[in-house]
């Protein structure tokens, strides 16, 4: 009976070890261990003091049981759990002979900020440790497809980021912001895709500055990266004569240029000299070209170099300063000379105030033509060639020799008028207005001729007055006159002023109108496009001019121009569903158009305007209205025709302007539309409608002309 009562007794005992703790994220080890009632103490701790909070991190949890004698106890269950957002998973449940039982910890629900305790429980005994949850610890690392992109912004280099875990595996669906520290930086793909990839575009902008620009990208829970791509590309230039005699001055011109070796104009250039030689202005501002010049004054002999910054870039210059005396005499600096006219040009070489007989001396002039273009001195050390032009315009003359070298500028002027053109701008005028009237005086070939008096008469029932009866021509033909209207009214075209040339029977003249009440203006059109060749498209606008009452104003001067407002590239695509050739495809982000490059609508070309670098502006004047100026009929109505080329439907945007000058006002109205196509031209699939591909080409960005 007492052998059957031990028994028992053994029985429950080993019931209650295999019970263990319960309760919250517990794992228990395998096998019941005989040595957890002689376990006095679990030391439990953690690999890494911290976890990520995305579960890309783990912390292996040791548990240490020992016996009241601090011996270690093999052979013994011991049973993990975790608080709230803690995943155990146990790597040995059972004291090993070292006491060690293990598990691994990961954050599956913790955020970052919190902390998550791990329990190690044998028998009554148990010990804890808590493991910090931290923000993932992402990698992003950035590389670009070009170390180098040009200064004139025609192309883009490619940043491309990359965002990994901590275990090397690509993360997706991530936010990445770029950013640089020059430059322009376009985001093509802002957020990583499933290979953790994101993109960006890096281009010089509007500096063409030689420089690297870095690149930063940022992503949550990531340290920042970086990429350095480097503008290359524009130069600096200095030219002018090798030699200059003592005493006289010289030309340089310093030349910057973009990469595309266009001229970068509005940069501040300054121009030294080794020597102490005189430089005159030190600091220049490059004109549209990229240009600037400067005098160099020979007042220290020796070998000079002259040195010119700009933009972090440096050119220099040898100049050797000639004791010697050796100077233009012939013309004289600021000369006028008459075109088809052969000038006496002539230098004069002293050596100690002795002639230099017998040397060679070399001629040449950025306008015109020598009879000779080198030449020796004579028993006077002067050197003679004689120079013409046909064309008009400044020009400098360079003479050297044998260590020494001169200039002078002179003017090559058209004396002989031809041809006479007058404007007035503005040609319709309100009551007691005011218009300038221009005429510009040319000759046979085109030339401007300079310092000819052209008489002015005026023909004008209104009681209208010029400010000047004649005027003397500039340096750019013109000669001016303000034309100031009466109190009266003319009708269209009623206003004459004439302009001659004195003294010749060279003669224009131009045509005012003086309007004198209150005119609104309306533009509309219909829904029909006519063709009236096989290359033009064309539609009909009506403007109508009525008074404050709504009633017709018949004879009111109407002036019209098209002005283009965008452009677009692409191509046309056959639609399967709509049985027609779509309108444009852009291949801009977007859909977007490219704006106007003509701001100020003058039509005169400069780079600052030229955004493409194409040598144009674009779109250009694609579409004309006719007539551009005339009177409203009895109902108060005047018809005008929009033309334009087939080929830029629907990749043209332009806006018809209508204007009136009117007492106290100018009345105006506009009408902006995209160049519309005549739908049979893109109905058929077998026949290929006009403009298959966009005159702007197909790029992806508007500063390439491509």
């Amino acid at each position: 009976m007492k052998a059957y009562r031990s028994f028992i007794i053994a029985l429950m005992a080993i019931g209650l070890v295999g019970c263990g703790g319960g309760g919250g994220n517990s794992l228990t080890g395998g096998g019941a261990g005989s040595g957890a009632a002689t376990v006095a103490t679990i030391t439990v701790t953690a690999s890494a003091s911290s976890v990520a909070s995305d579960g890309s991190t783990a912390s292996t949890v040791t548990a240490t049981a020992v016996n009241a004698s601090n011996v270690a106890v093999s052979g013994v269950s011991v049973s993990f759990s975790a608080s709230a957002g803690g995943t155990l998973t146990v790597t040995q449940g059972t004291t090993d002979t070292n006491g060690v039982a293990t598990a691994s910890l990961k954050s599956s629900t913790a955020t970052a900020g919190s902390a998550i305790t791990v329990t190690a429980t044998a028998g009554s005994v148990s010990g804890k440790v808590a493991v910090n949850v931290v923000d993932a610890q992402h990698v992003l690392s950035l590389k670009v497809d070009g170390p180098q992109i040009p200064s004139d912004g025609s192309r883009v280099a490619t940043v491309t980021a990359f965002l990994k875990d901590a275990n090397n595996n690509a993360l997706p669906n991530v936010a990445i912001t770029f950013r640089s520290s020059s430059g322009v930086v376009v985001v093509t793909k802002g957020t990583t895709d499933s290979n953790g990839l994101a993109t960006a575009t890096v281009s010089a902008g509007s500096d063409p500055q030689n420089r690297r620009i870095t690149v930063t990208g940022s992503a949550p829970s990531s340290a920042d990266a970086t990429v350095g791509v480097d503008v290359i590309g524009s130069s600096l230039s200095i030219t002018g004569p090798e030699t200059l005699v003592l005493g006289n001055d010289g030309s340089l011109t310093v030349a910057l240029k973009d990469s595309s070796g266009h001229g970068i104009p509005g940069q501040s250039v300054t121009v030294s000299s080794g020597n102490g030689n005189a430089v005159f202005p030190a600091t220049v501002t490059t004109d549209l070209n990229g240009l600037g010049s400067i005098v160099l004054h020979a007042n220290n002999v020796g070998i000079d170099s002259i040195t010119a910054s700009a933009l972090g870039l440096t050119a220099n210059r040898a100049v050797t300063v000639s004791s010697q005396s050796f100077n233009m005499t012939d013309p004289s600096n600021g000369s006028f000379v008459a075109l088809n006219t052969s000038q006496a040009v002539t230098a004069n070489w002293l050596s100690a105030g002795a002639p230099v007989v017998g040397q060679t001396v070399t001629f040449t002039t950025t306008r015109g033509t020598f009879d000779r273009t080198s030449t020796v001195t004579d028993s006077s050390g002067a050197a003679t060639v004689h120079l013409s032009s046909t064309n008009a315009g400044p020009a400098i003359i360079s003479a050297s020799g044998s260590g020494v070298a001169a200039q002078t500028v002179v003017d090559f002027v058209a004396t002989t008028p031809s041809q006479i053109s007058v404007q007035a701008a503005p040609s319709a005028v309100v009551t007691g207005g005011s218009s300038v009237v221009t005429a510009i005086v040319r000759d046979a070939q085109n030339n401007l001729v300079e310092s000819q008096v052209v008489d002015f008469v005026l023909t004008d029932s209104t009681g209208g007055t010029i400010s000047v009866a004649s005027s003397m021509t500039d340096a750019q033909g013109q000669a001016q006159t303000t034309y100031t209207a009466g109190q009266s009214t003319s009708g269209a075209n009623g206003v004459q002023v004439r302009a001659t040339v004195r003294g010749t029977a060279v003669t224009g003249q131009v045509l005012l109108t003086v309007g004198g009440q209150t005119v609104y203006l309306s533009l509309g059109t219909g829904n029909t496009i006519d063709a009236p060749n096989a290359a033009t498209y064309s539609i009909t606008y009506v403007v109508f001019a009525v008074d404050s009452r709504g009633a017709p104003v018949a004879g009111a001067p109407i002036d019209l121009k098209v002005l283009p407002v965008s452009y677009a590239k692409g191509s046309r695509v056959w639609s399967v569903g709509s049985s027609a050739y779509l309108t444009a495809v852009s291949t801009l982000p977007g859909a977007a158009s490219c704006a106007n490059e003509d701001v100020d609508f003058t039509g005169t070309y400069s780079l600052t305007k030229d955004y493409n670098g194409n040598n144009v502006l674009d779109p250009g004047s694609v579409a004309v209205v006719s007539p551009s100026s005339g009177a409203t009929g009895a109902d108060g109505s005047l018809l005008v025709t929009v033309a334009y080329p087939k080929d830029h439907a629907y990749y043209v945007t332009v806006r018809l302007v209508a204007t009136t000058a009117v007492t106290g006002t100018q009345s105006s109205s506009s009408s902006t539309f995209l160049l519309p196509y005549a739908a049979a031209d893109f109905s058929q699939q077998s026949v290929q409608p006009p403009g298959p591909v966009s005159p702007y080409g197909t790029a992806t960005v508007c500063s390439n002309p491509n």
